[in-house]
């Protein structure tokens, strides 16, 4: 399969066999200048869009975001409202998630 990056990002992934054209290869449903800009990545490997590619690691991973609080074990849990600190730290978790992978 073939990723294309935008700055190190996973923006799109397309496989070498596309289900809707089957026996269309990825060379006669793209231009050659397009996929000179692409890069070939191991049928089956764990890649998604948004996914942050490390060239020194030769890798994909998602990116850790510094806003994420540090959520220790030795921390109280406090009740706020009927609502428990865990919950606050969840929402706030995938409230972040969405902005990241940009959907919400």
């Amino acid at each position: 399969m073939y990723v294309r990056l935008d700055g190190g990002v996973v923006a799109e992934v397309i496989p070498d066999i596309d289900p809707a054209f089957p026996d269309v290869p990825i060379g006669e449903r793209y231009p050659a200048d397009f996929i000179a800009e692409l890069m070939h990545v191991t049928d089956g490997a764990a890649v998604e869009v948004g996914m942050e590619y490390n060239a020194e690691t030769d890798s994909f991973g998602y990116p850790v975001s510094a806003a994420v609080p540090d959520l220790s074990e030795d921390e109280p849990i406090e009740e706020t409202s009927g609502i428990s600190q865990a919950e606050i730290n969840l929402d706030f978790e995938y409230r972040l998630s969405c902005i990241e992978l940009g959907i919400g």
